[in-house]
């Protein structure tokens, strides 16, 4: 039973011709395999669309770049918006065309349209001189604008389809090189992690250094202190004792010139009266009677030789620092690696004051075995000490190799020994010099007082370079404890910069691959819709082309009349098939299309696309698919039934 809209009704009668029914194979073309199947891919399009929008809301995706040949943006989320931009503008334009192309068709094909017309002026002499060429040219802009219409959607969804591809190739790309990125991030952040993990180990080796540096100190600077209260009495007294020595020796002095007055008073001046003589008789009494003046240890007599040079107590106490730090763990890598600038000048003004000392003339020529293990302990250091700052100064300026491990070893033992046999004599020298001094005064009395007070200054001496010593200990291991803490704090900001890039890399990741999916089926779809929309246009624009060129020819030939109506027979029945597809399109675009494009527009303009929203699209899908397969399916049984394509037997072929 055929449907009763006019349009169908139009076609079951143009079916029939002389009794028989007509072979519409031809049209069949234009009837697709499955029209629901095709029209199912726009709401299901738009779902990918909508898949596309969940996925550029995230904020991450406005970072990822891409090179899409068919676009102008450049990351993922203004091409998947531009892409559903491309998509709802095929859309909205396919829903105008196809209006215009159901409005022409009908106006040709209808009853009393134009191809009815025109065979009424045909039939009727004046009007066929006057009235038919009109139509005819109303004729063709009617199938000149369906045929521009159908052009127009075919070239939207191409471009839209196009873009789609690219976008969906540059995401595939963009995969693929950040998947590549992630594994190489990996690897630097387990590198980083390991490299962090030493350093924190490092760390607290070094802080409990540095507590033992400090105790060290803090140990040094209270000896320091004890020394010194305890040398504070005794130097006090050995200067009143020596005050007293010398009223002593005053005195004596005193009495020895008033003997001499007196014997001048007696005798006169004798010729060879002078000093030479006071001193001569002073020496004669002394040798008479030893127990009459000053008493002078003859062990302590001092040379002139060891008199005349100066032992600089500065340099030995810099020496000190200098052995102290090389004495120290890993001190001497550490002063070699780590060359500053105040080791340099420590090492610099350690050399300049032991050359002086070594350069003196009293101390190269003499013969005193305390003066010459001094020289030779001074020449030893001098040796050494030129070549740690050479090795030191050679792996800082010009990048040579560290010393071996034994040379090192040799340089750290042969400077303390430098050091101690050094320090060892040159105190033997000092403590020779002040009791020589002591007993040339004649201070007796105040010469065990003396020699107190100098061991206890020694003692305070020692304990100060000791200081200095742990001090500079302390420094270094601050130092040390510093830098490791920076270190450990550039470890620790490389590891969480690499570890935010793993994991924006996989978000990245987890983005592009619900991009890619999304894409894959969008442009699964589009393709379906491409492929009904270019059908469309070349069945439209066979139409312009052939039949109704055939149909035009006929009537400006004038052909025979039965031929005219045969071809317009031809023409009608196709633009008529023609208007029911672009109905039946025009329907499933209003009722279904168009509300999707509406939730569409709502879904772009939330900043983030929640459960909820998908929910949402997935609802409208689903109804769509089943209106549509509704719509679809009867509009294609309609059509199918009014050409009569299951019941046409043996026809004669016309089409």
């Amino acid at each position: 039973m055929v449907a009763s809209r006019p349009n169908l009704e139009l076609i079951s009668q143009l079916t029939i011709r002389d009794g028989k029914v007509m072979d519409t194979t031809a049209l069949q073309a234009i009837l697709f395999d499955d029209w629901s199947e095709i029209l199912r891919a726009a709401p299901l399009a738009l779902s990918c669309l909508g898949e596309c929008y969940v996925a550029a809301s995230v904020p991450k995706s406005a970072l990822i770049e891409l090179e899409v040949p068919s676009s102008p943006y450049k990351h993922v989320r203004s091409n998947l918006v531009h892409c559903a931009d491309l998509g709802r503008d095929a859309f909205q334009e396919a829903q105008s065309q196809m209006n215009k192309v159901q409005l022409a068709t009908r106006f040709i094909c209808e009853p009393q349209g134009l191809i009815e017309k025109i065979l009424k002026g045909v039939e009727n002499e004046r009007l066929a001189t006057t009235l038919v060429p009109k139509l005819l040219k109303q004729l063709e802009q009617m199938a000149k604008r369906c045929e521009d219409g159908t052009e127009v959607m075919d070239k939207k969804f191409k471009a839209w389809l196009e873009n789609s591809q690219d976008i969906l190739k540059a995401c595939l790309s963009s995969k693929d090189n950040t998947t590549n990125a992630l594994d190489e991030n990996k690897s630097n952040l387990y590198d980083a992690i390991a490299t962090k993990n030493s350093l924190v180990t490092e760390t607290k080796k070094l802080e409990k250094a540095e507590s033992k540096a400090q105790a060290d100190l803090d140990k040094a600077t209270a000896e320091m202190w004890k020394a010194y209260k305890s040398a504070k009495p005794s130097i006090k007294n050995s200067l009143v004792d020596l005050g007293e020595g010398t009223i002593r020796l005053t005195k004596h002095a005193i009495n020895k010139t008033l003997d001499i007055a007196e014997e001048v008073a007696k005798n006169g001046f004798p010729q060879d009266f002078g000093i030479p003589r006071l001193v001569i008789r002073e020496q004669q009494q002394q040798q008479a009677s030893p127990a009459s003046g000053p008493h002078q240890p003859q062990n302590f007599q001092v040379g002139e030789d060891i008199a005349s040079f100066v032992l600089n107590t500065e340099v030995e106490n810099q020496f000190s620092v200098l052995c102290g730090i090389v004495a120290q763990d890993g001190g001497m890598e550490d002063l070699l690696v780590n060359y500053r600038p105040a080791q340099s000048q420590l090492i610099e003004g350690v050399l300049r004051g032991l050359e002086v000392q070594l350069s003196q003339v009293p101390l190269v020529q003499s013969a005193d075995s305390e003066v010459v293990a001094v020289r030779e302990a001074l020449a030893s250091a001098v040796s050494i000490t030129k070549e740690i700052q050479r090795a030191a100064e050679g792996m800082k300026k010009e990048n040579k190799p560290k010393p071996e491990p034994q040379v090192s070893a040799g340089w750290k033992q042969n400077l303390g020994a430098a050091l101690q046999n050094y320090g060892s004599h040159a105190s033997q020298i000092r403590t020779r010099r002040q009791h020589s001094t002591v007993s040339s005064m004649g201070a007796q009395s105040g010469g065990e007082g003396i020699s107190i007070a100098k061991q206890r200054m020694q003692r305070v001496e020692v304990s100060t370079r000791i200081k200095d010593m742990m001090q500079e200990s302390y420094r270094l291991a601050q130092e040390k404890r510093e830098k490791a803490k920076l270190d450990l704090l550039k470890a620790e900001l490389r590891a969480k910069r690499l570890n935010d890039e793993n994991l924006t890399l996989g978000e990245i990741i987890a983005i592009l691959k619900d991009c890619l999916a999304a894409l894959a089926d969008l442009k699964k779809q589009i393709q379906k819709l491409s492929s009904f929309f270019t059908e469309l246009h070349n069945v439209v624009k066979s139409l312009s082309e052939d039949k109704m060129a055939v149909f035009i020819m006929e009537v400006e030939a004038e052909s025979p009349l039965e031929d005219i109506k045969y071809a317009s027979h031809v023409l009608r029945i196709n633009y008529a098939v023609t208007f029911e597809l672009a109905s039946m399109y025009v329907d499933v675009s209003k009722s279904q299309i168009m509300p999707g494009l509406d939730l569409l527009g709502t879904l772009s303009l939330m900043e983030h696309k929640s459960a909820g929203q998908k929910t949402l699209m997935g609802n409208y899908v689903q109804k769509a698919l089943v209106d549509i397969n509704g719509i679809a399916d009867k509009r294609r049984n309609e059509l199918r039934q009014a050409l009569r394509i299951d019941i046409r037997g043996e026809a004669e072929e016309v089409f």
